[in-house]
Order: C-alpha cells, then structure tokens, then sequence
C-alpha cells in the first residue's frame, strides 16, 4: 500500500493507492485542524486503521528545493522529508511542489475530467501546461519525453501592465497592497483586492480592511447580485486569461492549458466562469500585427480541471507507472 497527499495552504488531502484497486480512502481536512504534517499523517493513518506504507508521495503547497520544506500554513508546518521519512517509516517519500504533482495527473486525465473553455481541443502527445490561484498561484508543465513524460514545476512572475481604467485597478493594487505578482492577484486573497479596488475606483466606497475569503465574494456575486463582486470575478478570469497566454507562450503549450485551484473551481462551481471571456483574454494577448502569435493562442485548448483530487491522481500516476 501507497500513500499519497496533497497538502495546501487550507486543505489536506492524503489517499491510499492500492495496486489492484487503485486510489482509496481519500480524506479531506482543513489544514488548520492538524498541528502540521506529521500530524495530518499521523492522524490519517490512525483513521484508515494503521496500514503499512511502502511508498509515499506528497504534493506541498511550497518549493521544494531541498531537505527542509516550509509551507505557508505556520511556523509548525515546517519539516524535513529525511526527519519525516525516519518518522513513519516509510520505504520511499517523495515531496515535490502541489501544481508538479497535478501535473503528472494530465497525462492520465479522462474527457470526463475535464470543461473545455472554448472550441481549440487540448491535445495529446503535447506540452502541456496546468495551472491555477489557490491559496497562491501555482503552475507546472508536462513535456512528452521518450514515450513517458517529464514534469517540470514553475513559479509565476510579474503581472503584465494593463492600460486604461483595468490599469488603474493594478496600480491601486500595487500601490496599497505592495504586490504586482500573479499571484497577489490571482489568489484567494487576490480576488478580495480586486473586490476593494473595483469598490473604491467604480463604485466610489471606501476601503475595507475586512478581508473576505474567496467563497464570500463568489456569493455576494452570484446570490446578492453585488455589481462590485461580479465586476471583480469578471477582472479575475480576464486577468487569469492572459496570464494563461503568456505563460503558455513561454513554453510552446500545443497541448492545452489546464486551470485548477480552489478559487476557479469555486468561481465555476458557482455559473460564473465565462469561457467566452476568458478565451477573449486569452486570445487578446497577441499584439496588433502579431497574426501568427495569435494563430498559436487561437490552436490551443483550454480546460478547466473537474477532477477533484488532480494532485492526488497524479502521484498516483507518478509512483506507480
């Protein structure tokens, strides 16, 4: 028996992969009701009645460079895979950055795992890119290699520049929040600053220092009809568009662009993830004149990933194949 886990910054998720019958017994926590790691495996273990592990595998919401790992939950997710490995004895441990493990999870996906955004079909055989705002923004590619695949992690960089009035959204945000990175906007946190800079710019309100979490915001868009709320998911898929396109870019993604995280499977949970706007953002990073950079945006497909456990279903995958 096999453990996998995917780690975040506000749900713990482990499984048992068994060889005949595959992923088991999957088990999802909030990441505040443990005291750190060890102890959401510990207590994991204890409720799937104490099997004995061969392997394990985890996906961390963190880089992972080295022995020490530190996740962003508190001083005690803090550890060391050696001291981790000793701790429960397990044959093998692999830890490698959450989006990685998704990633090794594209290879294998099924139709049914997936919502197409737009027309382009995402293909097989190709580099393909995932990524997605969570906790953080998180990214990972998945490049053919020799009949198997190489998955590589990544972290996202600067935000590109708008102009206009959705300009002047970023520069209030970089301003008052000190951040112009993806992921101080492409974030569960960073859907609440587009919230504040659309009310405060738009709609003429006050700032707030009451953060409101992802989920509030989604509700006061789609139950309350709050225009401030729907104007900022708006600007959140259309930010999240053309970060897809730029990244994608970077790395030649022929084989689709996968979106996944909390904060877009709750946007789509909700109605109101609109592919047309999305795939408008996407397609419009192509500059004026740049007809054969738009041809490429306009050939690759993009999903959003259904699955429900993505990281756990790629180390599966990765520890088994």
């Amino acid at each position: 028996m096999d453990l996998v886990g995917d780690i975040g910054g506000t749900h713990v998720r482990l499984g048992l992969v068994h060889a005949d019958h595959g992923l088991l017994d999957i088990r999802q926590t909030l990441a505040a009701e443990h005291a750190g790691v060890e102890d959401a495996i510990q207590d994991y273990l204890a409720s799937a009645g104490h099997p004995q592990i061969v392997q394990a595998a985890l996906g961390v919401a963190a880089p992972v460079s080295g022995d020490q790992v530190r996740l962003p939950n508190g001083p005690r997710w803090f550890f060391s895979q050696t001291a981790l490995h000793s701790r429960f004895g397990f044959h093998s441990l692999k830890v490698v950055n959450d989006f990685e493990a998704a990633a090794w999870s594209l290879p294998v996906l099924e139709h049914s795992d997936l919502r197409l955004l737009g027309s382009p079909p995402v293909r097989p055989g190709a580099t393909k890119l995932i990524l997605g705002p969570g906790t953080a923004f998180g990214l990972a590619t998945a490049v053919p290699a020799r009949g198997s695949w190489l998955v590589l992690p990544g972290e996202a960089g600067e935000l590109l520049r708008p102009h206009g009035d959705v300009g002047k959204v970023f520069s209030y945000i970089a301003d008052r929040f000190h951040t112009s990175r993806i992921g101080g906007v492409l974030s569960g946190t960073g859907l609440w600053r587009l919230f504040e800079a659309v009310r405060v710019l738009e709609f003429g309100q006050g700032p707030s220092d009451v953060t409101l979490p992802p989920h509030e915001i989604v509700t006061l868009a789609k139950v309350k009809h709050n225009t401030a709320a729907l104007r900022a998911v708006e600007l959140f898929i259309t930010t999240l568009g053309a970060a897809a396109a730029n990244l994608a870019l970077s790395i030649m993604a022929t084989g689709g662009v996968y979106l996944t995280g909390g904060v877009i499977k709750g946007i789509a949970a909700a109605g109101l993830l609109d592919e047309t706007v999305f795939r408008a953002a996407f397609e419009r990073q192509a500059l004026p004149g740049m007809d054969a950079v738009r041809g490429i945006l306009q050939t690759i497909g993009t999903a959003l990933v259904t699955h429900d456990y993505p990281a756990l279903r790629g180390l599966q995958y990765a520890i088994t194949r």
